[in-house]
Order: structure tokens, then C-alpha cells, then sequence
């Protein structure tokens, strides 16, 4: 059952950068034009099988803060069934919604955990590095071909659309040359902050066991399209990703002196980045600038309503899972309606978005479930961290896998920040190498403990 696993794996890591398929087109909610899917899909139907038939799932920590999360989730649901009944907003039925989101959640924990039970060796890990790179590397060629096409028109503009009726749903390169201006360059990707959020967590992997001349051309690739897609969430995560690898390159693993230490340092050098006059400086700020950005407006504004949402009577148990799009539109701040976003918001012409999973979770799930969530990165991050500080980590040409792991999880956890969707691949695809790093790790150091003793006993 492992190499059939093992195919749907590695074919929705293929498939992780593609965001806007037609083939679904809004016909499965927010999961819609994900090319991972269906492989996602086939593999977690596959890790239930093959629990059933009695695979062991690792990581049993890890299991209890899921299992905790989605009791919490149901346990929500119970305490606010009377209002989610009663929900109804766009031709969307509050309790249907529920269980779609609860479908989908599970979905993609079990595609995690698939991750962890077929990739169970340092072949299997190193096969998995191989087929990130490979897609990062057509993402990266495809993104090239966007380029000459969007800035030199013709011929190769016509061709482009055409294959591009094949990658997006209608409308995704007419809005890139019309309203964009072909600024931002978004490869097989809905839009550039889809990319981003694959980017933070595929490249980082896409290094391991490669020697230093090819690092240096794929950190080329890399440098190429942070410069070009002009999204503000590939800069300051790769901002936050660089910081984190300095510290870990440097430190080894995390300490509250060296970070206490190195965040002093970072933010002194920050300050000195922001007060300079350049082109992604300003791009940052823009964040920030409701006044003159349409989008900051709308997605800040999102951000507020939903945290007035949570703060207004649903701390512990929030109102629900994929219920917060109800009641939305009635707490959006007056500056946010500077976007005609939050006009159609408002007026009932789109479904309500936060652009921020974290505080989706929250809002939705209130206090207790939140916890939950964090507790299941919070735990994995913290097994990278100790396995660090082991001088028997497993190397691969050098470069140590769980450092490429921790930055690639890094980039999965800030990327959260930008996308609200409970399908964005790429988090749980991050989340699940992550898993079945610790697990073979572990697995490393008991076989030389073993061979040890085996040595001493022979002594």
C-alpha cells in the first residue's frame, strides 16, 4: 500500500502550486481550483485504510493535540448549534457549511499523517526533497515564460493564454494584465500571495543534498521570483525565514537567551532596513497603508471584524467552524469600507473573508480550539528543536534536514497569516515532512544506540 501512498504524495506536491484550476471551478467551496485535491485526497483515503489494516501512526503527542482540536471543533458545533441553524447567507445553510469545513479539516489532517507513515525512511525523505525540487523548478520555468509574456505581448502572449485556459480559471490573466498591469508574478498560482505561501514552504526543501553550486542556482530562481511577484507576504516571510536560518545556522537550536539576544539584534537591523528608500521596503509598508491600499483596507479590515467577532461574547468556543462569513459584513470597521471589497462585503455580493487562518481558527473555534491548533505546530516545532540539539541529527551532504524542515514550517505557520483557507495544501504538506522527519529521526538515533550496544557487548 506504501508505493500507491508514496504516488499520491509526491503527485500533490507536483500539484501543491496550482490554485486555480477550471476543472472544479466553484464547485467544491474553498477547496475549488486546488490542484492537490484529489491526490490529497487518495492519500488520506489510503492512511485510513491503512490504519485500519494496522499501520501505526508516530508522533503520539502530536495525535493527542489533533484529537483534542477536532473534539473541540464538535464540541463547539453542539454549544452553538441553535445559532448555526439558523444561519443562511448566500444560498449557504449554516449546518451544511459546518460539515463541509469538518469534512475538509479531517481531509487534510489524515493527508498529513499520510505524509508521516509513507515517508518512513532517509530514501523515502530524500525522494520527497527530489520531487519538491522538480516542482519548484517548473514553477520557477513557467513563472520565466509569464514574464516574457506578460511584458513582451505578441505571439507569445496568445500562446500563453491558451495554455493558460488549461492552468486558471477564467478571468485570472485578464485580471493580472488589466488590473495588475502583468505586475506580480503568480506562475500556475491564482494570484502572488497563492505563490508565496508555496514558495516559504517547498524552496527551503528544495535545498537538501544539493552541493553548493546548485544551491546557489536555485537561490537565484528564488531571489528572481521574491523580486517579481511583488507580493508583500513572499517578503516578509523570506524576511522572517532568513532571520530564523541566520539564528539556527549560527546557534544550533533555540535558547531564550539567544533569542532574546538575536531578536534585539534583528529588530536594530530591521529598523535600518525600514529606514531605507527601496522598492520592497515599500512594498511592506503598503501593508499598512488602508488610505491609499484598496486591498490593505479590505484585508485589515477582515482581520478587525473578525477579532470584534471573537471578542464579543465567543472567547471560549467561538461561533462555530465556517460560520464566522455569517455575521461578518456587521462588524467591518468604517476604514475598511475605503475598498470597494468591503462595499461588496457588506452589500452581500461576496462571502465574507478573513485572509488570516490563525484567526479564523480562533474566531470560529474560540479559545479552546485555537489552543488545540497551536498546541499541534507548537509540539512539532519543539521535536525539531530538540532533535537540533542532537549531534546525531541524520546530514544530508552536509546540510542538516531538519534545519531545512524547521524554516519550511516557519514559512507553512507565518504563511497563515495570508490565506484563510482550511485547504492551503501546502501548510499541511509542510506539516506532515515535518512529522515524518521526527520519525525517522528518531528511528536513526534508537538504530545507533542499538548498534552500540551491540558494539559494547562484543567488547
Amino acid at each position: 500500500m506504501y508505493p500507491a501512498l508514496r504516488f499520491f504524495v509526491f503527485l500533490s506536491i507536483i500539484m501543491l502550486p496550482f490554485t486555480a484550476l477550471p476543472f472544479l471551478a466553484g464547485r467544491v467551496g474553498e477547496a475549488s481550483g486546488e490542484g492537490a485535491l484529489f491526490p490529497a485526497t487518495a492519500a488520506a483515503l489510503l492512511f485510513v485504510v491503512s490504519v485500519l489494516t494496522g499501520s501505526k501512526i508516530p508522533n503520539r503527542m502530536v495525535v493527542l493535540a489533533v484529537l483534542f482540536f477536532l473534539t473541540s471543533v464538535m464540541i463547539s458545533f453542539v454549544f452553538n448549534y441553535t445559532k448555526i441553524y439558523s444561519n443562511y447567507y448566500l444560498g449557504v445553510d449554516g449546518v451544511v457549511r459546518f460539515f463541509q469545513q469538518y469534512a475538509l479539516l479531517c481531509l487534510c489532517i489524515f493527508y498529513s499523517f499520510s505524509l508521516s507513515i509513507c515517508i518512513n525512511s532517509e530514501r523515502a525523505l530524500d525522494r520527497t526533497f527530489h520531487v519538491a525540487r522538480v516542482s519548484f523548478l517548473f514553477v520557477c520555468s513557467f513563472a520565466v515564460f509569464q514574464y516574457f509574456a506578460y511584458h513582451h505581448g505578441g505571439s507569445i502572449l496568445i500562446f500563453f493564454k491558451y495554455i493558460g485556459q488549461l492552468v486558471y480559471e477564467p478571468g485570472v490573466v485578464d485580471f493580472a494584465l488589466n488590473v495588475r498591469a502583468g505586475l506580480g508574478l503568480h506562475s500556475v498560482a491564482q494570484e502572488p500571495s497563492h505563490l508565496a505561501v508555496y514558495l516559504a514552504v517547498v524552496f527551503p526543501l528544495s535545498l537538501v543534498g544539493l552541493r553548493r553550486g546548485y544551491v546557489l542556482i536555485l537561490l537565484s530562481m528564488y531571489v528572481f521570483l521574491v523580486l517579481l511577484t511583488w507580493s508583500r507576504t513572499l517578503y516578509i516571510t523570506s524576511l522572517i525565514q532568513l532571520s530564523v536560518f541566520l539564528y539556527m545556522y549560527l546557534f544550533g537550536f533555540l535558547s531564550v537567551w539567544r533569542v532574546v539576544c538575536f531578536s534585539i539584534i534583528s529588530i536594530l537591523l530591521l529598523l535600518l532596513f525600514f529606514l531605507s528608500d527601496s522598492f520592497v521596503v515599500s512594498v511592506i509598508i503598503s501593508t499598512f497603508d488602508v488610505e491609499n491600499s484598496g486591498s490593505s483596507a479590505a484585508r485589515l479590515g477582515a482581520l478587525f471584524s473578525a477579532l470584534s467577532l471573537w471578542f464579543d461574547g465567543n472567547h471560549w468556543l467561538g461561533v462555530g467552524l465556517g460560520q464566522a462569513g455569517f455575521d461578518l459584513m456587521h462588524y467591518l470597521p468604517e476604514w475598511s469600507f475605503l475598498s470597494n471589497d468591503s462595499h461588496d462585503v457588506y452589500n452581500g455580493y461576496r462571502w465574507p473573508a478573513i485572509h488570516n487562518l490563525l484567526v479564523r481558527i480562533f474566531c470560529e473555534v474560540g479559545f479552546i480550539g485555537g489552543a488545540g491548533f497551536l498546541a499541534i505546530f507548537l509540539l512539532v516545532f519543539n521535536k525539531l528543536n530538540n532533535s537540533l540539539k542532537r549531534e546525531s541529527s541524520f546530514l544530508t551532504h552536509g546540510l542538516r534536514v531538519e534545519l531545512a524542515v524547521f524554516i519550511s514550517l516557519v514559512g507553512a505557520f507565518v504563511t497563515m497569516g495570508n490565506r484563510e483557507v482550511i485547504t492551503n495544501f501546502s501548510l499541511w504538506f509542510s506539516l506532515g515532512v515535518a512529522m515524518a522527519c521526527l520519525s525517522i529521526a528518531a528511528k536513526s538515533r534508537s538504530n545507533n544506540i542499538n548498534s552500540n550496544v551491540m558494539v559494547g557487548s562484543c567488547d
